[in-house]
Order: C-alpha cells, then sequence, then structure tokens
C-alpha cells in the first residue's frame, strides 16, 4: 500500500551507511516510522531536522517490515535551531508525541496545532508569546488525546464564573470561594487559558505551564519514557524563567 501525506518530522537516526529511519506525525495517517533511502546525504541533511514539515509518500512492505519514505520538503524551520527556547520546546514536544500518539492514530487539529506552534517558534517570537503559545498548545494535546481540562464550571457549583484555581486530581476548575483552604494544594488557573483575547503576564505563563506540565506528565507520558520526558520538560521551565 503507498499513500502521500502532509508530515512533521519528529525524530531522524541514522540507519546503515546511507539510510535514515524517521519518525513522523502525518496529518490524516497518526503517527508513522519509515526508512528513507539516501537520508543522510548532504543534500538531505537540513531536510531531517525535527519540527520540519514534509510532503511524505510512504509504501508498506507487508507484516513486519518497515514502510519506506520519500520525503519532499513543504516548509523547512531553520529558526527552530537557532532560538534559545525553540532548542528547548521542540524536543519535548516531538518525543512526547513519538510516544503519546499510537500509529495509524489520526489527530489533524492535533497536527495543525502543532504546525502552528513549531512555525511561530521559528520565527523566534517574545518569550511572553512563545510561553503563551506552548501552553494553549499542551491543554489542546491534553485534549486532543482524551484528557481534556474541564476549565468552564466549578466542578462543585456547577457555575462558569470567577474561576481561580483547578483541581490537580481531576483536571477540573473550581472557585476561589470553592477553594479557599485548599489554595497552596492546587493550580492557579490562569485567564488566558480559557479565552483566546487575554494577554498573559510573566506569572499566568509559568502557572500554566505548571499546570499542563502535570497533567501530561500524568497521563501522557509512559513510565519507563518519564524521566527521559520529565528532564526535557525541566530544559524548558528553566529556559523561560529566565527569559521572561
Amino acid at each position: 500500500m503507498r499513500f502521500e501525506d502532509s508530515a512533521i518530522l519528529l525524530s531522524a537516526r541514522q540507519s546503515g551507511e546511507h539510510g535514515v529511519v524517521v519518525t513522523l506525525l502525518t496529518e490524516s495517517n497518526g503517527r508513522r516510522s519509515a526508512y528513507v533511502h539516501g537520508g543522510r546525504s548532504r543534500a538531505r541533511r537540513s531536510l531531517m531536522l525535527p519540527g520540519n514539515r514534509v510532503t511524505a509518500e510512504i509504501e508498506t512492505r507487508g507484516s513486519g517490515r518497515l514502510p519506506t519514505a520519500r520525503l519532499e520538503s513543504a516548509r523547512l524551520r531553520d529558526g527552530l535551531m537557532t532560538g534559545g527556547l525553540a532548542l528547548a520546546v521542540v524536543p519535548w514536544i516531538t518525543g512526547l508525541l513519538g510516544v503519546a500518539i499510537a500509529d495509524d492514530d489520526p489527530h489533524p487539529g492535533l497536527f495543525a496545532k502543532v504546525d502552528a506552534l513549531f512555525e511561530l517558534l521559528s520565527l523566534d517570537p517574545p518569550p511572553l508569546v512563545a510561553g503563551a503559545a506552548l501552553a494553549r498548545a499542551e491543554l489542546a494535546l491534553l485534549g486532543d488525546l482524551g484528557f481534556s481540562l474541564d476549565l468552564e464550571r466549578c466542578a462543585v457549583s456547577g457555575g462558569g464564573k470567577e474561576l481561580k484555581y483547578v483541581s490537580p486530581r481531576t483536571g477540573r476548575a473550581v472557585t476561589a470561594e470553592t477553594a479557599r483552604g485548599y489554595e497552596d494544594r492546587i493550580f492557579r488557573l490562569p485567564p488566558f487559558l480559557r479565552r483566546i483575547d487575554e494577554p498573559a503576564n510573566k506569572a499566568d505563563i509559568l502557572d500554566a505551564l505548571t499546570l499542563t506540565r502535570h497533567f501530561i506528565l500524568r497521563d501522557l507520558t509512559p513510565d519507563r519514557d518519564r524521566p527521559r520526558l520529565t528532564e526535557a520538560r525541566d530544559l524548558i521551565d528553566a529556559r523561560l524563567a529566565r527569559l521572561l
């Protein structure tokens, strides 16, 4: 079987003298791994960088055999290799997608969000803009993979006003009144996560990323990969704390 699809390159590793095994997030066919003949050539080197968007022609070769792929550039993002924050975010997001999404499990909405995040980061935006975009992308990732946080209604009263905190156990929002006495045990809910036009300051972004980090590492990360991904996420937190 052969198909063509838009894809984001998640990883590329050497295989043999000339080839590369790539992992791709495709738009309509989920995560895919494939062998690229000649992928180590000088002419193809810039294409094989994580975060690039490519057009992939993938051909399966029967049960138990790794598919082959031909990749053509759709959007090379050299800026991802120069920006300090992008250098931390790309390994985190690509590594997470590589373990959180199953083969052949399409998530076109998530594909679009990740593609937009990488495009933004490649332009080296201000840290406040980049941090807010990352937090929103992580929140969307949780939702697209079946672990949506309920930030629209209070878990106790059911109301949608004065929501200030989020339970670390249930992922549901609560009001300040409901949370009274437990503020140090729960997450603050930054307003910009609920309203797209709401500005975010340094404290909001750090609080938002603390919130999404908790649920991503708890719900999306397999035990065997958690130490590696935790280290990758720590690097983002440290860089943002310096940049903001």
